[in-house]
């Protein structure tokens, strides 16, 4: 698991808030070799997955914040004395373990068992899980499909099922190899070939909410009779253009200025007769 906001926190020196929405323009994956055993080669493929930054997470990340902040509040854990107590989620139910998730008291503050915030899955009483998918689709319901007026049959069923998006995923790959001659099999005779992936620049920036990448990673191949698998390092680089916050700004206030009355002042004199 990748948390951009950790990382861009160590590179930029200074707190970076997970509550952001994080623009990622490009990765790269390469593969370095590790020892002087390093023959036949190694190949790799990593995938990316990501909640996406829509209207819809946005307004469930806002929702579930907003409660966090008031029971903040009647808890008293706010003030100078409690520097940068971030709201944290964690990207699903499979890493609750993260030890900087925020919790949530879904009973109120008498509740003992607080509820860990993850953004996919879904909610559970028991483990102490509280999701953004969930708790979003149950307020927010998808409409109901088009049917006959006469028999109730469905018409054309729905586009979408459901609100809350599904995870996005891109990948990237890299090699380092080496060429083989096998003339003489099993004699093996190696020569220097490496290759490297450059940059991939994905085809459209990827928002990535709160800064989570899920990241998978496969390496081939495997052990044989007559070869002994490779060992490498794979390095990651991610492209973070910018980053936003996911807290709505607040509205300015529209001040309409003041029309000053120039009313005409009616002369006291009276027209002398003649």
């Amino acid at each position: 698991m990748i948390h951009l906001d950790t990382l861009l926190s160590e590179y930029y020196g200074k707190e970076i808030r997970q509550g952001n929405s994080f623009k990622v323009k490009g990765v790269q994956v390469s593969l370095r070799p590790v020892g002087s055993g390093f023959d036949t080669g190694l190949s790799t493929t990593v995938q990316f997955a990501y909640c996406p930054t829509t209207k819809h997470t946005r307004r469930a990340w806002n929702h579930v914040f907003k409660q966090w902040v008031a029971q903040k509040k009647l808890a008293g854990r706010v003030g100078k004395m409690l520097n940068n107590d971030d709201f944290e989620t964690t990207y699903s139910t499979t890493y609750t373990g993260y030890s900087r998730t925020s919790t949530l008291n879904m009973g109120g503050l008498n509740d003992g068992d607080a509820d860990k915030v993850c953004i996919y899955g879904s909610s559970n009483e028991t483990t102490n899980v509280l999701t953004l998918e969930d708790m979003y689709e149950s307020l927010n319901p998808v409409d109901t499909p088009s049917t006959f007026s006469w028999n109730g049959n469905v018409i054309k069923p729905l586009k979408a099922t459901s609100r809350f998006p599904e995870e996005r995923m891109f990948a990237a790959s890299a090699n380092a190899s080496t060429a083989v001659d096998a003339v003489d099999w099993p004699a093996v005779y190696l020569s220097g070939s490496l290759a490297q992936s450059d940059m991939v620049m994905l085809p459209e920036p990827a928002n990535v909410l709160c800064g989570h990448l899920e990241v998978d990673i496969w390496t081939f191949p495997d052990d044989t009779l007559a070869q002994l698998e490779d060992t490498a390092e794979i390095l990651i680089s991610i492209w973070v253009e910018s980053f936003s916050p996911l807290v709505y700004p607040k509205k300015a206030r529209s001040v309409k200025p003041r029309r000053k009355s120039t009313a005409r002042r009616k002369s006291s004199r009276r027209k002398s007769k003649r």
